[in-house]
């Protein structure tokens, strides 16, 4: 069976003296070529397309959104005809994907792209993705494309995302952490920023491994300067960098759910709710409700929240009006509080998965 893998590689690795690195790219492109001979299936997740125009038009990284814009217009192209150069030497051919944030949060979107990236892999070509940086907003909430390698890596169901850096993987207080099972508080603060020609840092890349942690998803951090680095890790089975093992393995629905869907409102909770919810796994029903937050409609991805945590998300059966109207009472009352025929839970469990526990 073929085993699918993503590898990123962000700016800051690409980024060398004044120029984007062709040999580092050739390098990949090598070990690529490699690991598709001997039941691989490659999707990249290249970062560099600002970078690119930043470098062919001799400018620094702009702070507004539309100078970002055009230096990904300039530099997008540049970027891709590096990549589909180098695969073409290896005897592999590229597939340009070009992905924004509503690609993912909208359900009917995130399916469409599943199947064209799959048929992509099953054919043998190798699908470079990047974020469409020329048109959307949304790039900078991304994190250098850490998060949308995270998202590829849970949308193909692969065994693997390898994020390429500059550096050997994660170090607190000087060490080389080899192995991480939770990416907890204290963890995120020992991560750094970012750097002159990227917008992630090590900070977005272990958030990006809360996705991959409920997509039973291994994701190592590890240097692109070291050769052979995607056949050590992917081939070998050997660790050069920082390993961060999957915690569980939830539904794809699920993972679109807790990741992709867009979700700016919330439902509060009592701690009857969060423990039915948390411990017991159950539905959430009106009378668990205190409050929410902000407009949405039946259908819409909430977060559900107890006190300042929010603890998990969820499609919801009600708009806000209506869950203001029902909240605390008994799902036997809501009929008749709405004056129609309800649903009996507010967020049904098939529709609700858990982010914290």
């Amino acid at each position: 069976m073929l085993k699918r893998a993503v590898v990123k590689l962000g700016t800051g690795l690409l980024s060398v003296d004044g120029g984007i690195s062709a040999s580092v790219i050739s390098a990949v492109a090598g070990e690529i070529a490699f690991l598709q001979k001997n039941g691989f299936r490659i999707l990249v997740v290249s970062s560099g397309a600002v970078g690119c125009g930043m470098i062919k038009l001799g400018r620094k990284r702009p702070k507004d959104i539309s100078g970002a814009q055009m230096l990904a217009s300039v530099g997008q192209p540049l970027l891709m005809d590096m990549w589909m150069k180098a695969l073409s030497k290896k005897g592999l051919n590229a597939a340009q994907v070009l992905c924004s944030a509503d690609d993912f949060s909208d359900r009917k979107k995130y399916l469409n792209l599943r199947r064209a990236l799959l048929k992509i892999l099953d054919e043998g070509i190798v699908p470079v993705i990047n974020e469409n940086d020329s048109v959307t907003v949304d790039e900078l909430k991304f994190g250098d494309n850490d998060r949308l390698s995270a998202l590829a890596a849970s949308h193909i169901d692969a065994r693997d995302l390898v994020i390429l850096t500059n550096v050997d993987g994660l170090y607190v207080n000087g060490k080389l952490v080899d192995e991480l099972k939770n990416i907890d508080e204290a963890v995120l603060q020992s991560a750094g920023g970012a750097s002159e020609f990227g917008t992630g840092g090590m900070r977005s890349k272990l958030l990006a491994a809360k996705i991959t942690g409920l997509s039973g998803c291994r994701l190592t951090i590890a240097s692109g300067k070291k050769r052979g680095v995607l056949r050590k890790i992917l081939f070998d089975g050997k660790n050069p960098g920082t390993l961060i093992l999957p915690s569980a393995k939830i539904r794809n629905r699920k993972r679109w759910i807790a990741f992709a869907s867009a979700c700016c409102s919330s439902i509060s909770v009592d701690a009857g709710a969060y423990k039915a919810i948390v411990k017991n796994g159950r539905s959430l029903l009106a009378a668990g409700i205190t409050g929410t937050d902000g407009v949405f409609a039946e259908g819409d991805t909430v977060n559900i929240a107890h006190g300042t945590k929010i603890f998990a998300r969820g499609i919801v059966n009600y708009s806000d009006s209506e869950v203001r109207k029902i909240q605390g009472c008994q799902s036997s009352g809501i009929s008749k509080v709405l004056g129609r025929a309800s649903c009996a839970e507010v967020i049904n469990r098939d529709n609700l998965v858990l982010t914290e526990e």
